[in-house]
């Protein structure tokens, strides 16, 4: 038995075996040897053998020819002289393939579409196939398909071609030939009429040529191929989807150019009008959405038209409303016209046509209205609410705004005097006074000052409203979206205040009455002052029986009150806030309480969190009063308070990371507000923190100290700036010290550690030419951690080469650091890019990577060049000296021509030539 037959016997077993194994193991095992396997060169052989033979085993063919195509992107290379004996064997394979399932022909056909792209060998690629194929009636349908990938392919970012290479590829392969395609496409679209597949296969072509710009759209108005698809829109009850989209792409491309586009437009229109005399008449739902779209599309990209020759159009703003009567849901489809149609009015310059309009937004409101009462009945409707607050919007901007809200008001007032003997309302005003509030809360963001003595009409019944859960919680969203217009215009803000206070202690209705306050104190905290004593107290109140999460908004929302208070109040505040935050932590670090069985060490652990929590918040507010934070300010004198409890926490906490965590955050946000005025303590903090960083790597620390950088990192404060590096020195020394075979173990810390790095270099750009300077270091250092294959770490990295490669740095750099090191760098980051480039393509970190490359280029071309030639020859035993000077002359090019795409493509041809060797040892293995 040869070899070949080895490798295929135990392919066939373990492609067989994959779908069968209950063994997680196992299955992994066999899908990794198949993916080995896709890689050598015996997959191009056995691929195209199974393909050929009678077996019918469909799923081996599909991943026989998936496997072919994915070879064809990524090692066509290594075809070279084999390449055109591919193309007449895929050729031969789509032919005996032709009654096989679609999608081994689509594989097959994008397989030969991706050849006909990469192979530079292969002259005049689409004529040959049409030619081959165009003679054969039983491979007219998969031409078609061909040619419909082809302009898709050109697109396909898996074959890595440059914007420079694209264009060249799209000439040679479309250009020239373009007219011929039209006129093949136009010939058989009128001889598919009883063959389904051959029409689908046409239509998608059609579709695909027009959606990636292969065919321009004034040729194909010119050509038989536009009647062709308006033939098709109204010919048949069953019209195919992709017709549709396809007529679409063509208004929506030419709306590029005005001449095309009203070329185009007189084209259709007739054709649009005639489907707008049947519309009633539609079966199909397929059908109904194609209509639709077409329709959306159509009056989108011709609103002009419809505005200023309304009589003209009118057709197609009464078939949208009639689509809307036949199905509500095709409102989700046209309400981004009726948005453009009703913007575009109340343009000046336009206004003078909005007249017209009045009748069919007046119906649409209607409509709506009707809708929304549906909807609230129904629970099934999935309509979005979000399409209709919209749909508000354009109607209420449309018509008379004030009418519109006086009719509210008036509906109001008969509605709430519409009690029955026992002071109860009925179900009908109940709903009427529902749909209005929606009403009211969808188009509050469209009202002006014009309508404030309506709102505070409004408003002021807002006390009386039923006590329904609906009408609760929309006059609680109301009063949230109308905090600044209340603010603006000073509407009944204690009242509104009242409103929402007597939701808060209603489990039910308490998260949105929060939410509401939040944005109502957010905009109206200046008027509320008065107000601070009653809001203290309730949260005194409910500080245990709250939710965390309830207890945060609600202290927010005095936060926002808080702000606006005098100096000399603020103290007071703070401290009946901050009493029994100090206490309940005194309380749970305590030993007694600690140590008590009865205590859940669980439930301490989460309380102190939530607390630490508050104590942020309560650092992090922004004052509105113009106080300058001093020594005795209150905020400074709070966090004296704090310290002792803050300090023991961090003593006895230090092995519960998620405590420290937020002991962290909340550090951040006094050093935040406190500055300069704590240094001292927070130098205490900083040593502190570099013995338990040792001892748990816990990331939370680096955050501390990352922003005691960005505080306090001043050259010219020498004490503190010595102070700092010296504690970067420390924490890079317990870095340095992590034994080289667990750095994977702690990617997480070493991700923060690099971004530290990167802060240092931000804040103090000369740290580089330092005395002390440990960069040479660090940046031997990365190079190990670049080896981890860690996209976050590698992404910390490269910020940090750019910043040490920067147009300041990089004249001067010999003189800081070790050649050898900047060139082994350089190395390094290019062999990343390399290695990792297809998991890299795509991705800011490959961006960032060719950035770099570029800007070194640019400062210093010589040496790049230099460490490119001896990247080229580590590699000597795999690229002969032919292939290294093509290498680096188009990497030079692509340098000179600042094409990041070019090196990419240049790098990518790198990859496949160093694992050419791995793949060609691969070929025997089993």
């Amino acid at each position: 038995m040869s070899n070949i037959e080895i490798i295929y016997n135990h392919f066939l077993s373990v492609f067989n075996s994959l779908n069968n194994s209950l063994d997680s193991d196992a299955y992994k095992s066999n899908l990794k040897w198949l993916e080995d396997y896709q890689k050598t060169n015996n997959a191009w052989y056995i691929s195209v053998e199974i393909l050929k033979n009678n077996e019918e085993n469909l799923d081996l063919k599909l991943f026989s020819s998936q496997t072919l195509r994915q070879k064809i992107i990524y090692e066509l290379q290594d075809l070279k002289q084999d390449a055109i004996e591919l193309k007449n064997s895929l050729t031969y394979l789509l032919f005996i393939n032709k009654d096989k399932p679609n999608p081994i022909i689509i594989q097959l056909c994008l397989a030969l579409a991706d050849l006909a792209i990469l192979c530079d060998e292969w002259d005049n690629p689409i004529e040959e196939i049409c030619e081959l194929y165009g003679k054969n009636s039983e491979m007219i349908s998969i031409l078609f398909q061909f040619l419909a990938f082809i302009p898709e392919e050109l697109n396909n970012e898996q074959l890595k071609l440059s914007s420079r290479k694209a264009k060249i590829k799209e000439k040679v392969l479309i250009n020239n030939i373009v007219n011929n395609i039209i006129d093949l496409l136009s010939y058989y679209a009128k001889e598919s009429c009883n063959d389904a597949k051959l029409k689908t296969n046409i239509n998608n072509c059609i579709y695909s040529w027009i959606k990636y710009k292969a065919i321009d759209p004034n040729t194909v108005i010119e050509s038989p191929l536009m009647s062709y698809i308006l033939s098709e829109l109204v010919n048949n009850n069953d019209i195919d989807e992709i017709i549709g989209n396809t007529l679409n792409e063509l208004i929506i491309i030419s709306s590029s150019s005005p001449k095309t586009n009203k070329e185009l437009i007189n084209e259709i229109t007739p054709t649009i009008f005639e489907i707008s005399n049947y519309i009633s008449n539609i079966t199909s739902e397929d059908t109904f959405l194609v209509y639709s779209l077409i329709f959306e599309t159509y009056a989108e990209y011709n609103i002009y038209n419809i505005i200023e020759n309304y009589d003209d159009y009118q057709f197609i703003t009464s078939s949208l409303i009639k689509l809307y009567s036949i199905n509500v849901s095709n409102i989700e489809i046209s309400y981004h016209f009726w948005t453009l149609l009703q913007e575009q009015l109340n343009n000046i310059g336009y206004q003078v046509y909005k007249p017209q309009f009045i009748e069919v937004y007046t119906i649409l409101q209607e409509k709506t209205l009707d809708l929304y009462k549906m909807i609230s009945f129904n629970k099934t409707c999935d309509i979005s609410l979000d399409v209709l607050e919209i749909m508000f919007q354009n109607c209420f901007l449309m018509l008379n705004e004030n009418e519109l809200l006086n009719s509210f008001c008036e509906s109001f007032k008969n509605e709430l005097c519409g009690k029955n003997e026992k002071g109860d309302f009925n179900n009908v005003s109940i709903n009427n006074m529902e749909i209005q509030l929606f009403y009211l809360y969808s188009i509050i963001f469209n009202l002006n000052d014009d309508h404030r003595n309506i709102i505070r009409d409004i408003i002021k019944m807002i006390p009386y409203f039923p006590n329904n859960n609906k009408i609760k919680n929309l006059i609680i969203k109301i009063i949230g979206d109308l905090s600044e217009y209340s603010y603006n215009n000073k509407i009944e803000i204690e009242s509104q205040l009242n409103y929402l206070i007597t939701f808060l202690e209603n489990e039910n209705d308490r998260y949105q009455g929060l939410s509401s306050l939040l944005e109502f104190t957010r905009y109206c905290g200046m008027y509320l002052t008065n107000f601070l004593d009653e809001f203290c107290n309730f949260y005194l109140k409910v500080i245990n029986i709250f939710n965390y999460s309830d207890l945060y908004a609600l202290l927010k929302s005095i936060c926002n009150i808080l702000i606006y208070i005098p100096k000399e109040n603020l103290y007071y505040y703070q401290n009946k806030l901050n009493l029994p935050l100090i206490e309940k932590l005194n309380l749970f670090t305590s030993d007694e309480y600690i140590n008590n069985p009865n205590n859940n060490i669980n439930t301490i652990t989460c309380d102190i969190r939530d607390i630490l929590s508050y104590i942020s918040l309560l650092f992090s507010m922004k004052l509105k009063q113009n106080i300058s934070i001093n020594e005795s300010h209150p905020l400074v004198d709070l966090y004296n308070n704090y310290h002792p409890v803050l300090s023991r926490i961090l003593d006895l906490c230090q092995n519960e990371e998620r405590i420290i965590q937020e002991l962290c955050n909340c550090y951040i946000d006094i050093m935040n507000t406190c500055t300069y005025h704590i240094l001292p303590t927070i130098k205490n903090l900083l040593e502190k923190i570099v013995i338990m960083y040792n001892n748990t790597k816990f990331n939370c620390y680096l955050w501390v100290f990352n922003q005691s950088i960005k505080l306090y990192m001043n050259e010219s404060k020498k004490d503190t700036y010595d102070f700092l590096l010296n504690i970067f020195q420390k924490i890079t020394n317990i870095i340095f010290s992590i034994n080289s075979n667990e750095l994977i173990n702690y990617s997480y810390a070493l991700e923060e550690y690099f971004h530290l790095c990167n802060q240092i270099l931000i804040e103090s750009p000369s740290y580089i030419f330092n005395e002390h300077s440990i960069i040479s270091q660090i940046i031997e250092f990365s190079w190990q951690c670049l080896d981890l294959n860690n996209i976050e770490i590698e992404y910390e990295i490269i910020d940090l080469y750019s910043e040490i490669f920067n147009d300041y740095n990089i004249d001067m750099l010999t003189s800081a650091i070790n050649y050898d090191i900047i060139k082994n760098s350089i190395k390094t980051v290019i062999n990343l890019y390399i290695e990792n480039i297809e998991k890299l393509l795509s991705t800011n970190l490959a961006s960032g990577i060719l950035s770099l490359i570029l800007k070194i280029y640019d400062k210093s071309s010589e040496e790049l060049l230099e460490v490119m030639k001896e990247l080229l020859l580590d590699y000597s035993n795999l690229l002969n000296s032919e292939e290294s000077e093509y290498v680096l002359t188009a990497f030079t090019n692509a340098c000179r021509n600042e094409d990041e795409d070019e090196i990419s493509i240049i790098f990518e041809k790198l990859k496949y030539l160093f694992n050419k060797k791995k793949i060609s040892s691969s070929q025997n293995y089993i």
